[in-house]
């Protein structure tokens, strides 16, 4: 959690620092301390530091992390320019979001749009585009439909490209064409309309609408600062911005990324994860909309999502645990914001301020002292409780979930306790680290939130009695 007093270049520092000290010695970035570099990471990485102002091309870290994208491209045959699948196999399997977000980075750094990396790149991107009647974007893979996804990616690299380029040259008009093509799609493909038909929104999936529909608007803002699109394009900016004012989540969610060319046994498939959160507050930013700015209730609550998953002593940002991907989004969002603002935090007294956590130590050793069976198990369940907590803070996998785990064994194990009346026994640490399992299970498939809401009425049920 953040505090008080914090301000967001101060949470831009201790964050860039810790993105810094994760670069491996190969020049990448992993996504999870301690495993292997990935191209996506470190991708994500590169632009990161450079939209944080603090580092450009000149400097070393990315001097090595452009060659670690540039060593990582394939060189030749069909695939020629694309970024691949990293996969344990000597097959290629080119990704349409790796390439996507390596061509953003390698031109962030200040690579050319003529330099071989970047025009190989956006020569794959631009093949394998959809041409038919009814595709004329991108899908996850060559030759299937398009999807909002690796259509609004691949457009902002693209955008991008572009605005580097001489609009004069062959490969820029190339490049022009591409974006003009899979604007239209956007508009007239994955436009939705919500509220009986009065609101635009993007996508179909219901749980996706929020995050492609700031995709889509990330887009729409790109083109219009490039000059790109007229009046029907930023019309449509704004009705979907007024769109998203209406949501109330926006919670971090995974995107099933099918990339994997064997169907019958898709294991190189992978997860996309998005920060829906950090995609709002670059959307806002971006925003000339009168109504849609960073002072406005949903903007209110982007800022204070992310400021739960702020780690202050170490400087990263939680996705599931401390990763190099969740860092790098909070960064590139928080950059584009005032660097004198503070850094919000939870003005609601929650679980997940780890302040709290003492608070709920207090009250176990007061229903201790009202209920003296109690007290025994309660002090026991503490220890457990503290021991776990420490085991995942060491191991840099401490996070808003593990604390609810630890709050939830203080409360739970004194009402068992109490429930049997029985003084602590094998059985009653057995039940114990049976809780935590089917917690851990639980807390994989109900959201934060909802843990938050149940531990919140055992706690007010015991404060009123």
């Amino acid at each position: 959690m953040s505090l008080p007093n914090t301000k967001i270049n101060d949470v831009l520092i201790s964050s860039v620092q810790w993105l810094v000290n994760q670069q491996s010695k190969d020049g990448g970035w992993p996504g999870l301390a301690g495993r292997k570099s990935s191209t996506l990471n470190t991708a994500e990485a590169m632009i990161a530091l450079i939209d944080s102002g603090k580092y450009t091309g000149g400097n070393e870290e990315i001097k090595k992390a452009v060659d670690f994208l540039t060593s990582h491209q394939i060189v030749d045959g069909k695939f020629k320019g694309a970024w691949s699948r990293e996969i344990p196999a000597t097959t290629n399997l080119p990704d349409v979001i790796r390439t996507a977000f390596s061509l953003e980075a390698l031109l962030k750094a200040g690579v050319g749009v003529n330099a071989p990396p970047v025009i190989t790149g956006i020569i794959w991107l631009i093949s394998i585009q959809n041409k038919n009647q009814d595709d004329k974007a991108w899908g996850f893979r060559q030759g299937l439909p398009d999807e909002i996804l690796p259509t609004c990616l691949a457009l902002l690299a693209l955008i991008q490209a572009y605005s580097f380029s001489s609009r004069v040259s062959n490969d820029a008009k190339k490049i022009r064409e591409s974006i003009d093509c899979a604007l239209k799609s956007l508009k007239d493909k994955f436009r939705g309309d919500g509220f009986d038909g009065k609101l635009p929104y993007f996508g179909s999936s219901e749980i996706l609408k929020p995050t492609h529909t700031l995709y889509a608007v990330l887009v729409l803002q790109s083109a219009r600062r490039c000059s790109i699109t007229n009046g029907e394009y930023l019309e449509l900016e704004n009705k979907a911005l007024e769109w998203l004012q209406s949501q109330n989540e926006f919670q971090p969610i995974e995107e099933h990324i099918p990339i994997d060319l064997d169907r019958d046994n898709p294991q190189w498939d992978y997860d996309f994860q998005h920060m829906t959160d950090t995609l709002l507050i670059r959307v806002l930013c971006g925003s000339d909309h009168k109504t849609f700015n960073k002072d406005n209730q949903v903007a209110s609550k982007a800022f204070i999502s992310l400021g739960k998953r702020w780690h202050q002593s170490k400087g990263g940002f939680f996705g599931y645990w401390l990763f190099t991907w969740s860092t790098a989004k909070a960064i590139s969002a928080l950059s584009l914001c005032e660097k004198g603002l503070l850094f919000p935090p939870s003005p609601e007294s929650t679980l997940l301020s780890q302040n709290n956590i003492f608070d709920y130590l207090k009250l176990l050793l007061s229903l201790g002292e009202k209920w003296p069976k109690w007290k025994g198990g309660g002090l026991v369940t503490i220890g457990i409780a503290i021991g776990f907590g420490i085991a995942t803070i060491i191991n840099s996998q401490f996070n808003f979930n593990s604390l609810n785990l630890v709050v939830i064994l203080l409360v739970i194990a004194p009402i068992v306790l109490a429930a049997y009346n029985k003084r602590l026994s094998k059985s009653f640490l057995a039940f114990i680290a049976f809780s935590i399992v089917v917690i851990l299970i639980i807390s994989n498939y109900i959201s934060t939130r909802t843990l938050n809401m149940l531990i919140q009425g055992v706690v007010d049920h015991f404060m009123k009695n």
